[in-house]
């Protein structure tokens, strides 16, 4: 669905809003974005439905129709819960070169979308987080729908926020790789950047997990993330924990997958699907190994400068070379006696070595080199 002729600008803002059957919720999100201080031809709104099947599309279409900018709305079978192939669905559906991601439940300040437009920067990623509304405030914005009214955030709240933003900023200073940590519902970026990292990574299914491996792959890009929980939060509408959140984070669904060895920048399955023929590899040693390089499948060796970051290289020893430190896997292919081969940097080993001792990730066999890639999904 969309407005027609309002869709000839190309908007400033898309804001991708995720949901998933919480039509009283969205319908206060979307009042709270249409009183946005800078709602007008520079916004459009993409609402990303992970399969609702209430009355969540007839509320898009009623607020479509109240407002001067363009509104869209994408869907798909529900399986499971899905939010970050609903948001990777609603940037395709999206036109705007900076993206803003919101929650069905969360509720904007007048000035939250102008906020994140004044705090744009090249190469950096802006996240925000939500004061967590108590069930009776929640209820009674729910009920009156009043959005003009500033809800009572409990003192912990605003202690929470505002020590989550000193946080973020001290551990910036110490370049620490987990901070600042990035709330899906609240993220503004460049379009560019989101396509560098191939946008949501679809192999997270059910809660968590999702946007702390969205911060890694932009890390491992080069994109800086910054905090400006300072300058504006929005507010978060009390709700049960969905189904599949654990009581203890660390025993959450994905957080083996979260954790693997090793991440491709440009994640397989996300804004489009990438096949082991779309991968950059890069080759090391090749020398008089051409069956070898054969049975890797897509290598092609010399492929790519050392400066370049692939996907994957694959260093075949003995040989002069070492990895580059340059390549988001590391294959070490073992072919005879080395002593003290790099297994440290390696997160792959093949090799038919049996006195060769390997506690890290997967280990095949010479004969099973084409196997490689299936260790990257």
């Amino acid at each position: 669905m969309s407005n027609g002729p309002i869709m000839s600008a190309v908007p400033e803002l898309s804001i991708i809003v995720a949901t998933y059957q919480r039509p009283r919720s969205l319908r206060l999100c979307l009042a709270s974005i249409a009183r946005q201080s800078i709602a007008g031809p520079r916004i459009e709104v993409v609402v990303a439905d992970d399969g609702s099947v209430d009355d969540t599309a007839n509320v898009v279409e009623q607020f479509r129709r109240t407002v001067g900018f363009p509104v869209e709305f994408t869907t798909h079978a529900h399986h499971d819960f899905q939010a970050g192939r609903c948001r990777n669905d609603g940037v395709r559906a999206s036109r705007a070169p900076y993206l803003l991601f919101v929650d069905q439940d969360c509720v904007l300040p007048p000035d939250h979308a102008r906020v994140h437009l004044a705090q744009r920067q090249s190469n950096t990623v802006c996240g925000s987080d939500a004061y967590r509304l108590t069930q009776t405030a929640s209820q009674r914005l729910l009920d009156h729908g009043d959005v003009d009214a500033t809800p009572v955030v409990p003192l912990r709240e605003r202690w929470r926020v505002g020590r989550d933003h000193l946080d973020a900023r001290v551990n910036w200073l110490l370049r620490n790789p987990n901070r600042p940590r990035l709330a899906g519902s609240d993220i503004g970026m460049w379009r560019s950047d989101f396509e560098r990292v191939n946008g949501f990574d679809h192999k997270f299914s059910r809660w968590g997990g999702d946007d702390d491996d969205l911060r890694l792959r932009l890390r491992q890009a080069g994109v800086t993330i910054r905090s400006i929980r300072n300058l504006t939060a929005t507010w978060h509408l009390w709700h049960p924990p969905a189904p599949t959140k654990p009581t203890r984070w660390k025993d959450g669904p994905n957080v083996h997958y979260l954790q693997r060895r090793f991440r491709l920048t440009r994640c397989l399955d996300g804004l489009t699907s990438r096949q082991v023929a779309d991968l950059s590899i890069r080759v090391r040693n090749p020398q008089s190994r051409e069956s070898l390089i054969a049975m890797i499948g897509p290598a092609r060796p010399g492929s790519s400068s050392t400066a370049d970051r692939v996907d994957a290289e694959c260093l075949c020893l003995p040989g002069p070379d070492g990895f580059t430190g340059n390549a988001d896997c590391n294959v070490l292919i073992l072919t005879d006696h080395v002593e003290q081969p790099p297994l440290r940097e390696a997160h792959i080993l093949v090799t038919d070595r049996d006195d060769v001792v390997w506690r890290g990730g997967p280990r095949l066999r010479i004969a099973e080199c084409a196997r490689i890639w299936e260790q990257l999904r």
